[in-house]
């Protein structure tokens, strides 16, 4: 049988692990050079940028004059891009932020070019097994990743993997690790030998004559002398055809077979470890990045929804801003706590900035919802969106208590803090009746000391 040996030149970026990320930028400027410059000699040349739109910006951040050569790689696919923001962690995060990391990171780098349509996520530790889904709604029909498979799941690496609610998606475990062929040698011999134990595990378990060779490794250099390594593989394997390729040219090679069906999530460890300790490391971290997400998703962007139906314009750019901080928390070595204590302090520092903004922007919400009820009266009214039960005639000494649980809650308590002038007072509803309170506590405040 003639093999078809794919090439898959790379490198895994660990943003932050025991190095910080002010580091690697520095070590991404001069790689992200190196490929430019190794690319734009060889024109017949791929080269995946691991998955994450993130690189772009760092780089581009200290070389900003290197984007329109950096844009004419994309364009001419020899650069392949995204499709996330960083290499998320699939488990310990919520869902929105798996979704919304891919849609800036198909959004960041679709202004460059064409965005690679493949769920790569070689080093992340296990699997969702709503990822068939969340691929699916995004165009992505394929997913490459390292950890979490074995024969429990299937005899052959390619396989259909589906998911929770049925979407099917291709599914391509990286038997040889995505560093099976980092730095080949170019030698004729050791080049032989090496190349020997990685063909041996590739017939084993790829589907049909397709094998892929990931020539890269953890914040590896580009090959330079990969041309000369692929003459002397060509002398080794004579009777097969060997080229620099990408992952959707792999996919299409293997479409024509029939593959077993793998359901669930990908979370076995035979192969390589998923380190499932991780889950309870740094659990400050955690727990931050938890409410922090609460706070995102169940609070903050439904206010800015119904902020939008007042006329209060919607803040993308803050969002933005923040998600992508936050994205940046939720690479697979950064929120598992599997760092040194320099990264991790920066981490959580990280959230807490993020943590900050997101606590202002809920109370300023609350704010401008209650104030824009009046004088948006008639354009709440006359709108299809009906807001219910808020109370149009604003006046200073309005409280507006907000629900933010998802059912209607009925004879509830809560706890308010305000400002009263006199130290006896009524509490009124919305029709004039008067509200039983329970005075907790009463502190006098001199006038002076408030801002007015």
């Amino acid at each position: 049988m003639k093999r078809k040996i794919f090439i898959l030149m790379h490198t895994h970026w660990d943003r932050e692990w025991y190095f910080t990320k002010d580091e690697t930028k520095v070590f991404l400027l001069n790689h992200m050079k190196e490929v430019i410059n190794f690319l734009e000699k060889n024109k017949e040349c791929i080269y995946i940028l691991d998955g994450q739109s993130v690189m772009i910006e760092d780089f581009l951040e200290f070389a900003p004059n290197w984007e329109n050569r950096l844009e004419t790689l994309i364009k001419n696919k020899q650069l392949r891009v995204g499709p996330w923001y960083t290499q998320t962690d699939l488990l310990i995060v919520h869902g929105e932020s798996i979704i919304r990391n891919l849609y800036y990171g198909i959004k960041d780098t679709e202004k460059y070019g064409e965005t690679m349509k493949v769920g790569y996520a070689p080093d992340t530790f296990g699997h969702s097994a709503q990822m068939p889904q969340i691929y699916k709604q995004f165009g992505i029909e394929s997913s490459f990743f390292w950890r979490g498979f074995s024969e429990l799941k299937s005899d052959k690496s390619d396989f259909i993997w589906e998911g929770i609610d049925g979407s099917k998606i291709y599914g391509i475990n990286l038997s040889t690790g995505y560093q099976g062929a980092k730095y080949l040698e170019n030698t004729k011999v050791e080049l032989e030998d090496r190349m020997k134990k990685i063909m041996g595990v590739l017939d084993k378990y790829s589907i049909g004559e397709a094998r892929l060779i990931m020539n890269g490794h953890d914040q590896m250099p580009i090959q330079k002398d990969i041309y000369e390594i692929i003459e002397k593989l060509k002398e080794i394997y004579f009777e097969d055809e060997i080229k620099i390729n990408d992952f959707e040219s792999y996919v299409e090679e293997i479409k024509k077979y029939d593959m077993d069906t793998v359901k669930g999530e990908l979370i076995h460890s035979k192969h390589a470890r998923i380190h499932k300790t991780i889950n309870s490391t740094r659990m400050d971290i955690k727990l931050l990045n938890n409410e922090i997400e609460h706070k995102l998703y169940n609070i903050l962007e439904p206010l800015s929804v119904l902020g939008t139906y007042l006329n209060i314009e919607y803040p993308h750019k803050l969002f933005e801003k923040n998600y992508k901080k936050i994205f940046e928390a939720h690479a697979h070595d950064s929120i598992g706590g599997c760092n040194s204590d320099k990264v991790n302090s920066d981490i959580k520092q990280r959230l807490l900035s993020v943590k900050e903004v997101v606590d202002t922007q809920i109370e300023l919400y609350m704010r401008l919802i209650t104030l824009s009820g009046n004088s948006n009266k008639n354009f709440v009214e006359n709108s299809k969106h009906k807001l219910e039960n808020i109370d149009y005639e604003i006046k200073e000494d309005t409280i507006t208590i907000y629900n933010f649980l998802p059912y209607k809650r009925v004879n509830e308590y809560v706890e308010v803090e305000m400002i009263t002038r006199n130290s006896s007072f009524n509490i009124l509803d919305e029709n004039n009746r008067s509200i039983d309170y329970i005075l907790l506590d009463q502190n006098i405040t001199d006038a002076g000391l408030i801002d007015r």
